[in-house]
C-alpha cells in the first residue's frame, strides 16, 4: 500500500544511507585493493533503500546469475532498477556507469573506489577504452554490468541497442547473461523523485556465447537478435 510519508523521506534516506556508507565505500575501496568485501556494500546500500521504499524483487530462473566472468545485460526503465540489480546480482560484478556519476560527491567517489567504470558517451574513443578494461576484467573472473540502451526509456518499451555488449562479450569471450526487469517503469517512472512501493520481477534469460563477429552488420544484427529476444520477453506473461 502507497504511504506518502514514506514516498516524501525517501530522498532524505538516499541521502543518509549515502553519507554514511559511502565514506566507507572509499576507505574500503583503497584500502582493500583485491576487493575481496568493499563490494559488498553496495549490496547492502541496495538493500537498505529498496526495504525503505518497500520494494519486493522477484527473480525467476535465478540459478543461471553467475559470480564468474559474464556478461549481464538488462534492459533500463528506472533508476530503480540500479537498486534492484545491486539487490540480485553477484557482490563482486562489475559496474561499467556513465561519467556523470562519477561526479556526484560522494557517492561518486565510492563508485570509483571499489573500481566500478566511467563511460563517456560523449567520446567513442573513451567509451572504447572502457569497455577494453572491462573485458580484461570478464576475463580475469569478474562478472560485469551493463545497459545496452545507454539511457532508460520513458514508456518501458525497449530502446535502439548499442553495440558495446557485443564487443564486450566478443573481445572476453565470456557468455552473455540477458537480464529482463518488469516493473520499475511502473512503480518509479522517469521524472519522479521517489518510488512507490509494489513488486518487481526479473527474469534471467538462457546465457548464449557471441559467435565470431567480422563486420558493423553483424554486430549490428547481434545486437538486434538479443533485442527482439528481450523484447518478446518483457512484452510475455
Amino acid at each position: 500500500m502507497w504511504n506518502p510519508i514514506r514516498t516524501a523521506l525517501f530522498p532524505l534516506v538516499i541521502l543518509l544511507v549515502t553519507l554514511v556508507l559511502g565514506p566507507v565505500a572509499v576507505v574500503a575501496g583503497y584500502t582493500d585493493p583485491r576487493r575481496q568485501w568493499c563490494r559488498h556494500l553496495a549490496p547492502v546500500w541496495c538493500r537498505i533503500l529498496l526495504g525503505a521504499a518497500g520494494i519486493r524483487v522477484r527473480v525467476r530462473d535465478p540459478h543461471r546469475l553467475s559470480t564468474g566472468g559474464v556478461v549481464f545485460v538488462a534492459n533500463h526503465q528506472s533508476n530503480l532498477d540500479i537498486l534492484v540489480l545491486g539487490h540480485i546480482l553477484p557482490h563482486n560484478v562489475l559496474w561499467l556507469a556513465k561519467r556523470e556519476l562519477f561526479r556526484i560527491p560522494v557517492f561518486g567517489q565510492a563508485i570509483r573506489a571499489v573500481g566500478y567504470l566511467p563511460v563517456d558517451r560523449g567520446d567513442s574513443e573513451r567509451a572504447r577504452a572502457s569497455v577494453d578494461e572491462a573485458a580484461r576484467r570478464v576475463r580475469s573472473g569478474e562478472p560485469v554490468i551493463l545497459f545496452p540502451e545507454g539511457t532508460r526509456s520513458r514508456d518501458g518499451r525497449l530502446l535502439a541497442f548499442k553495440l558495446g555488449f557485443v564487443h564486450l562479450a566478443t573481445a572476453s569471450g565470456a557468455p552473455v547473461v540477458p537480464l529482463v526487469i518488469r516493473g520499475t517503469a511502473r512503480l518509479w517512472p522517469k521524472g519522479r523523485w521517489a518510488p512507490r512501493p509494489g513488486t518487481v520481477e526479473v527474469v534471467v534469460l538462457e546465457p548464449y556465447r557471441v559467435a565470431a563477429i567480422d563486420t558493423p552488420e553483424q554486430r549490428r544484427a547481434e545486437a538486434e537478435r538479443l533485442r527482439s529476444a528481450m523484447v518478446r520477453c518483457l512484452e510475455g506473461p
